[in-house]
């Protein structure tokens, strides 16, 4: 378990889970009968729609940081949670 706990993991994981939940949030919504770009222009004229977009794609990052935490993975969790902080910082300007 401790090959897992390398700081670029937690940096990895960090910034794909948030893409990954980005994306299949994107297809199952009514966005999906717009072509990518017309929505993420959708997108990026509606903030209130954004930030909760990303806000979504983010609590799967707090769940992972809890897991590697517990399993004392502590570069990991080092990692998900300093990319979480970095990525919370538009999601907090889209809110204002």
């Amino acid at each position: 378990m401790q090959k897992l706990n390398k700081l670029w993991i937690g940096i990895a994981i960090g910034l794909l889970l948030p893409l990954v939940i980005a994306g299949f949030y994107y297809s199952s919504t009514y966005l999906v009968y717009l072509p990518l770009k017309d929505g993420l222009k959708l997108l990026s004229g509606n903030t209130i729609l954004m930030s909760r977009m990303a806000m979504l794609a983010l609590l799967p990052n707090a769940v992972t940081a809890f897991i590697s935490y517990k399993l004392w993975l502590w570069d990991t969790f080092k990692g998900i949670i300093g990319i979480t902080l970095f990525l919370l910082a538009p999601v907090m300007f889209f809110l204002v």
